[in-house]
């Protein structure tokens, strides 16, 4: 065969022709070898085919009996290595073979396989999902059964399950995937209910949305990241810094805001108890601080049972601790603050030998709002006053509290 008479064909400049005898050695070439691989005719005929290849190529050449392909690596005149797509035909004692250069499609496959690799390892959930025209998974990584439970079989049958198991206030969120209604990667934050254990999981979703011509949605990609321990670490947090550490009840910062937010955004009857631990310098003074920590628990504890959860009691300072009531009708709040009264002489009554002092001053409002601070000073005003009334303890030389 005459491979020069290739010269003029339209491919010419992109399908290569190597003529190779059964001793490996190369009789023949294309002319556009000066293009595909940088040499001339010249300096390829007579050289043997295994001298511009990376592998034998003579061993495959050997086994054939009828055309094959196969893929072969070229070293180029530059040294540049490019992959070519082989036919080869064995023909009048004589391998045929054409060669196209696919280094581009072999390049972004072997790219592809490694991205593929790692999104298959991945612990997040990645994904691409078609809209239209029917909503269906292209791509999911087996990190969704790690991460729900649900096989990845499950969700490829039924591509809706994710919508199905989201938690019932983040479902709008979810459902803005399927309208359209999110941004180019824009987080959206939200709780997938695991098929095994049935709890609620803290999830953030990276959606990617692509839309067609006329504007309609028909594709989300999207990464999908378990952030159970960081949500957990911030409600930690978040709770550290609104309690206070020793005693557990709320602190100055929270009981800050919600007078505040009382103040300036709600109206509501509202009462304020305003308590002062009085002996508790007389503690720390003659018996140690670690023994003014336990009364200081102490009536924290008497605190949390005398109030329910639903009133704010926060330790305002070392010793002054601070309730705030709301909607309860004045008479009722009173009931509260004498029921705390009577824990206290309670415990007082087990506890002779350790017990609690508290002034105590309260105050009362019908309308919180733009009068909640001047019903603290009231409280704190009583407070005092109920101070100044009260008998100052006299203690006897074993240190006992007398009651």
């Amino acid at each position: 065969m005459d491979l020069s008479i290739l010269t003029n064909r339209n491919i010419i400049n992109r399908e290569l022709y190597i003529e190779v005898g059964i001793d490996g050695v190369i009789i023949d070439v294309s002319p556009n070898c000066i293009t595909v691989l940088g040499y001339d005719q010249s300096d390829i005929i007579g050289k043997k085919f295994v001298e511009i290849t990376l592998i034998d190529i003579q061993l495959k050449l050997e086994k054939i009996e009828s055309n094959m392909e196969t893929y072969i690596q070229i070293k180029k005149s530059n040294g540049e290595i490019i992959y070519m797509d082989c036919a080869i035909m064995f023909e009048n004692n004589k391998f045929i073979i054409s060669m196209l250069d696919v280094t581009r499609f072999m390049k972004d496959r072997d790219r592809n396989e490694r991205v593929l690799q790692i999104f298959e390892k991945s612990n997040d959930i990645v994904y691409s999902m078609d809209i239209k025209p029917e909503v269906k998974y292209v791509y999911l990584n087996p990190a969704i059964e790690k991460s729900l439970g649900y096989t990845l079989e499950e969700n490829l049958r039924n591509p809706f399950i994710a919508f199905e198991i989201v938690h019932p206030e983040y479902k709008d969120i979810q459902m803005k995937k399927l309208n359209g209604d999110i941004e180019c990667n824009q987080s959206l934050v939200t709780m997938y209910k695991h098929k095994i254990t049935g709890e609620y999981i803290w999830f953030e979703d990276y959606c990617m949305p692509f839309y067609n011509e006329e504007g309609e949605l028909i594709r989300i990609d999207g990464i999908c990241r378990n952030i159970q321990d960081r949500k957990e670490l911030e409600e930690r947090l978040k709770y550290l810094s609104y309690h206070d550490a020793l005693t557990g009840l709320c602190n100055r910062t929270y009981f800050e805001e919600q007078i505040k937010y009382l103040d300036e955004k709600q109206d509501t009857k509202v009462g304020i108890v305003i308590c002062d631990l009085d002996n508790l310098k007389y503690v720390n003074d003659k018996l140690g601080h670690y023994e003014g920590d336990q009364l200081i628990k102490a009536i924290a504890g008497i605190i949390k049972d005398s109030f329910e959860e639903k009133f704010v009691a926060s330790r305002f300072g070392g010793d002054e601790f601070v309730i705030v009531l709301e909607n309860l009708e004045k008479e009722e709040m009173k009931k509260e603050v004498k029921k705390f009264k009577n824990n206290i002489n309670r415990y007082n009554e087990k506890n002779p030998s350790f017990p609690i002092q508290v002034s105590m001053g309260f105050a009362f409002t019908e309308h919180s709002q733009g009068n909640v601070y001047d019903v603290f000073k009231k409280a704190d005003k009583n407070m005092f006053k109920e101070k100044r009334q009260t008998k100052k303890f006299n203690y006897c030389t074993d240190l006992n509290f007398k009651v």
